[in-house]
């Protein structure tokens, strides 16, 4: 049996829900590939990269109650709970990672002749939108100037959140491989002087204070950590972020297949 936790509850606790078996729970997210036919060529060929699609996952086991009532009690409980527009899914083997799921439908087995039965089998499905696991408790590393500092990853890629403090009018923020090599290279100019700058790499935007910042993105892109292309996790080679100048977080929540 499989324990299974919605945020800090653990559902056979909490709502009596005894799980029997989650489908795809560890499932890698599955890829998608986009064909294209090039005029004058047979077959066709493949574009960029696969595209990672959203994870499906179903759940079944029973309701179970002191009584027909508590079941049913404990039933309509659990309903509440699954109609929120996000739920986090942690599995008891490995507390310090969370799925973010949203209910797509929920399935209970009609009761049969004996009605006042105290269980009640309840199956829901649910997609996890973002497709990867993710730690619960964020991972934050430091820069100061140019000094490259590494970022340890999972095995998915992560777009981090970067504060950077003692700021001028120009920033540059290089992202390098294991090797060194520049990946990535964000070039921003007239920012507000000694205003700490943040940029959100996964929601593109780049603030001081409550004002955007967007318009000073001069070239560039927001940096991506992808510990396929850019790291060697067999020997825990990463890679690097620097800052032109002030010092620099990246926060970012590791993400496993």
């Amino acid at each position: 049996m499989a324990e299974l936790f919605i945020g800090e509850r653990n559902v056979q606790t909490t709502f009596g829900y005894r799980v029997s078996r989650i489908e795809g729970l560890y499932d890698a997210p599955p890829t998608s590939l986009t064909p294209q036919t090039v005029p004058g060529r047979p077959g066709a060929v493949l574009l960029a990269e696969p595209q990672v699609e959203v994870r499906p996952l179903t759940v079944r086991g029973v309701i179970r109650g002191a009584t027909a009532a508590q079941a049913r009690a404990r039933r309509d409980l659990l309903l509440t709970v699954l109609q929120r527009e996000q739920l986090a899914l942690r599995a008891a083997n490995d507390l310090t990672r969370e799925l973010l799921v949203q209910v797509t439908g929920v399935s209970v087995t009609p009761y049969g002749a004996q009605f006042t039965s105290p269980d009640i089998a309840l199956d829901f499905t649910c997609t996890a939108l973002d497709p990867y696991w993710r730690d619960v408790t964020p991972t934050v590393v430091g820069a100061i100037g140019t000094t490259p500092v590494a970022c340890p990853l999972g095995s998915a890629i992560v777009r981090p959140v970067l504060s950077i403090a003692g700021v001028g009018a120009v920033l540059r923020i290089v992202l390098r491989n294991a090797l060194g090599v520049v990946i990535s290279d964000l070039q921003l100019a007239g920012l507000t002087a000694g205003i700490t700058v943040v940029i959100d790499c996964a929601a593109q935007t780049i603030r001081q204070g409550a004002l955007s910042q967007l318009r000073t993105l001069v070239s560039g892109d927001f940096p991506v950590l992808d510990p396929v292309r850019d790291a060697d996790a067999v020997s825990a080679a990463w890679p690097t972020l620097s800052v032109s100048q002030g010092t620099m977080t990246a926060t970012y929540a590791k993400a496993w297949l």
